[in-house]
């Protein structure tokens, strides 16, 4: 419970509304509901989950959710829930397309290598086109955002889409979509991503 404690601080402030109902017949479990979070301090989530390392976002996030559900017990119908949810920015930084690691690209491997070869001239030309990869990289790293916004859908399919994920900052807009396509018995993190 301390830790909990810690992610919310007195800004934060959560609605919530819902209802469960039972119906006897083939998913007797009928689940209703929604929620609001607004003030919502991500860097502070993500720290108190992950300390060793920096927050892949920091900012104060309002989200929205609508969900629905059915199913055969309580479990069944929140597994089988399915509805939408809106995460909302302004003015943060991203750090989710930092590079894992700090050490020589391999790029810039490849570019030695090229290098012995073909002889330096070539090298040259792929140096200076390898140099503006790893500067937008380094520039890429971490991300001072004006707004960011994420809506996501779970499907009747229990596929979860990426409707948008939109990223405006002073040097770059990002945009994009995709989905985690639903496997069964397997979590989240090891299912299907496809992304735009």
């Amino acid at each position: 419970m301390e830790k909990l404690t810690a992610i919310f601080d007195d800004k934060s402030q959560f609605a919530a509304k819902g209802v469960l109902a039972f119906t006897p017949g083939l998913n007797p479990y009928h689940l209703t509901s929604g929620f609001s979070l607004t003030e919502f301090d991500t860097g502070r989530f993500l720290k108190a989950i992950d300390p060793e390392h920096a927050p892949t976002v920091e900012g104060l996030f309002t989200i929205n959710a609508q969900l629905e559900g059915q199913g055969l017990n309580f479990d069944d119908t929140i597994d089988r829930t399915r509805g939408t949810f809106d995460l909302t920015s302004r003015k943060g930084v991203f750090r989710g397309l930092k590079r894992a690691s700090d050490k020589l690209s391999i790029v810039s491997k490849a570019v030695g290598l090229v290098s012995s070869i073909l002889g330096d001239k070539s090298a040259e030309k792929i140096a200076g086109n390898a140099y503006y990869a790893d500067q937008l990289a380094q520039e890429l790293g971490e991300l001072d955002f004006d707004q960011f916004t994420i809506r996501l859908v779970r499907d009747p399919a229990l596929n979860l889409k990426l409707e948008n994920i939109s990223l405006v900052a002073q040097q770059i807009r990002f945009l994009g979509s995709g989905q985690v396509t639903y496997a069964a018995g397997k979590p989240l993190l090891e299912q299907p991503l496809e992304a735009t």
